[in-house]
């Protein structure tokens, strides 16, 4: 049982469907599912990304990794330290920053390896959340606070490290079913007796003989994370020198479409519980898929990058130093048994397999970048990414 909303929330969440039920009553009955996803995501005041919830922290609906304390930025700054001491002039660029929290931890960090960027620049598309990442930089020291602003689009010219964590999961997707002959099928949204439901589309998707070629059942159903892909060629072609770092949760493609995952990997989350059902509480829970890190690599490369290095998150975390970080705390002042506890907690939720160390996964696309990076010295696992 999902817990219920307020009066409020259940107002604003009909006002929603009914304008997505007007969309899809004015499309002959039925939209894509990317159609109906983006709706419910980031429609203007009403959507679940662009609405007033607090969707982050404990109450929220999910915790991301720069919430659970500092090891996950510290590990990332020394990544990123490493790109820019290569780099003359560079910067971070920073797509959905949450609530301020890693642009925080990474300046800081930074300041501290002395490899502070030139500016850093966040790009968000929720008025809600840039106000809480505006709050967590004013408390920055004014040498690192007048270094962070805000684009509403990437220059066209980018030099340094482009940062995306749990960004490319909440891009709309279409969704697909394999057919009785074999073919791959279109699934969007419907309406019967007021409510959404699905439905498949009568005409074949176009350009998918790879996805024929795996030869799954009838009946399989799974994502095409499609806009994830084109965002990944669209600002891999800015990068002039420098590097993109995606941390998300996903697999490459032979596990993601693995006969065995017949229903796909679509999510909401919802006051931290999870369910696989995205036509209730719409603009109230958010809606989430894996990433498939095959056409993520394959997107890279189609805008002028190269794959450096992918492997998952406790791997990642490892190589940047993360044992190292967590000595110098040990040694720093006899720290109490709650932070011990406290910082233990934080480990276990990076790292452990059951956790996000293994699901969680980190790629990096480059250009002109001559050492290897750090944080895949202990498992680069590239060749996992064979484009099928």
């Amino acid at each position: 049982m999902l817990p219920d909303p307020t009066a409020e929330q259940l107002r604003t969440s009909e006002q929603l469907r009914y304008l997505i039920t007007r969309q899809i009553s004015d499309n002959k009955g039925w939209i894509g599912f990317d159609r109906f996803m983006h709706l419910a995501l980031y429609t203007p005041e009403l959507g679940y990304y662009n609405g007033p919830l607090q969707k982050l922290g404990a109450n929220g609906d999910f915790i991301t990794a720069p919430l659970l304390g500092r090891l996950f930025g510290q590990c990332l700054a020394r990544q990123c330290a490493q790109v820019m001491r290569q780099l003359e002039s560079a910067s971070i660029y920073e797509f959905g920053a949450g609530d301020g929290s890693l642009v925080r931890i990474l300046l800081e960090e930074l300041a501290l390896l002395e490899a502070v960027p030139e500016c850093y620049f966040i790009t968000e598309t929720s008025t809600n959340l840039r106000l809480r990442q505006q709050s967590t930089v004013a408390n920055l020291p004014a040498e690192l606070r007048h270094r962070v602003s805000w684009l509403d689009r990437l220059p066209s010219s980018v030099r340094g490290v482009i940062v995306a964590n749990e960004l490319l999961d909440a891009l709309p997707c279409k969704r697909f079913e394999i057919g009785r002959d074999g073919k791959v099928y279109e699934l969007g949204v419907a309406l019967s007796n007021g409510k959404f439901i699905w439905r498949r589309s009568e005409q074949e998707l176009k350009g998918m003989d790879w996805l024929r070629d795996l030869k799954l059942k009838h009946g399989y159903c799974s994502e095409l994370p499609q806009q994830a892909s084109s965002w990944v060629s669209t600002v891999a072609s800015s990068i002039d020198r420098g590097i993109m770092l995606l941390i998300d949760y996903g697999f490459s493609r032979e596990e993601y479409y693995h006969q065995d995952r017949d229903q796909g990997t679509l999510m909401c989350h919802y006051r931290h519980r999870a369910h696989a059902d995205p036509f209730c509480l719409t603009g109230l829970q958010d809606i989430t898929t894996h990433i498939d890190f095959t056409a993520v690599a394959k997107a890279g490369e189609l805008g002028g990058l190269e794959v450096l290095g992918y492997c998952d998150q406790a791997n990642f975390l490892l190589s940047c130093g993360l044992m190292d970080i967590l000595a110098d705390f040990q040694e720093s002042g006899k720290p109490s048994t709650p932070d011990m506890l406290s910082i233990s907690a934080e480990v276990k939720k990076l790292t452990m397999p059951h956790e996000m160390g293994e699901l969680f996964k980190v790629i990096a696309l480059g250009k002109g970048i001559q050492q290897p990076l750090l944080g895949f010295k202990m498992k680069n696992k590239v060749e996992r990414l064979s484009h099928v």
